[in-house]
């Protein structure tokens, strides 16, 4: 298989993953945040779920790792507080500059895609 096709392959695995995570943090989200109207605990609770899959998804699926190492999970665990805190940033920013909550999910979502897509390549699951 030549380079380009492995590159194509792994950026529509990645993309199927991603997809998935995203459409269950958002749907996550705006249940918890429609229970109980706390902007910080719809953002964590939400995230945590996407988290849990999106390890499993990718360590198995996109990169198809056979293992789960201890040092994966601490690199995963630096990706997610990183990702955790950008995208906590950039969604009361998007709210503060007036965008609808929901709008502004989608938002935030989006932009931390290109983050979780390079530390998840180049640290996380980075094939030693």
């Amino acid at each position: 298989m030549s380079n380009f096709t492995y590159r194509l392959k792994l950026i529509a695995r990645h993309g199927v993953v991603s997809i998935l995570c995203a459409s269950i943090e958002y749907s996550t989200f705006i249940a918890i945040y429609e229970a109980c109207r706390n902007l910080p605990v719809s953002y964590i609770c939400s995230y945590g779920f996407a988290v849990a899959v999106g390890y499993l998804g990718h360590n198995y699926f996109t990169y198809k790792l056979k293992k789960i190492s201890a040092a994966s999970i601490m690199k995963y665990i630096f990706q997610i507080l990183t990702v955790l805190a950008v995208g906590y940033l950039l969604i009361n920013f998007f709210v503060y500059v007036g965008l609808n909550l929901y709008v502004a999910k989608i938002m935030q979502l989006a932009c931390t895609f290109g983050i979780n897509l390079s530390l998840g390549r180049y640290l996380t699951f980075k094939r030693q």
